[in-house]
């Protein structure tokens, strides 16, 4: 597996409180003035209903989020073995520029899948859905009602 955590994205994401810049370098592509756009509108979307609360996070709560991973790696469950062999229909969105989870880390596993579709966006981060929502709700809907 390709792994693409860079000192970038570690950086922005254990930040207990982050900022606009740090949002889209998680989660967009920073050198696309079209998916910067994209964070902008993404950041007044979710900021709306953010429930400040829940702000700062602790540590103690990222390594809860992290141990979750633990044993993903090195595949411990033999989790991909698995995923290869599901005949439950697998939708993967992914982003060209995902700094936590390389779209190229995909191929290997879906090229073995059944029922499997996997959607790229270009110049899209970890959170396409964030940059094109309308278009995820789309493929999600069309990729629900045609695999079941």
């Amino acid at each position: 597996m390709k792994c693409r955590l860079s000192r970038l994205f570690w950086d922005a994401a254990l930040k207990p409180i982050n900022d606009f810049e740090d949002e889209v370098v998680l989660f967009f592509e920073p050198k696309s003035e079209r998916s910067r756009a994209a964070a902008k509108a993404s950041h007044e979307r979710i900021h709306k209903k953010l429930d400040v609360k829940k702000i700062p996070s602790t540590m103690d709560v990222f390594q809860v989020y992290f141990a979750g991973g633990d044993g993903f790696r090195e595949d411990i469950l033999n989790f991909r073995e698995q995923l290869k062999k599901t005949k439950t229909p697998v939708l993967v969105i992914s982003g060209d520029h995902d700094i936590s989870f390389a779209v190229e880390n995909w191929y290997p596993v879906i090229n073995h899948m059944v029922n499997a579709q996997l959607i790229v966006y270009s110049e899209t981060g970890h959170g396409p859905q964030h940059q094109y929502p309308e278009l995820t709700t789309k493929y999600i809907i069309n990729f629900v009602k045609y695999m079941h």
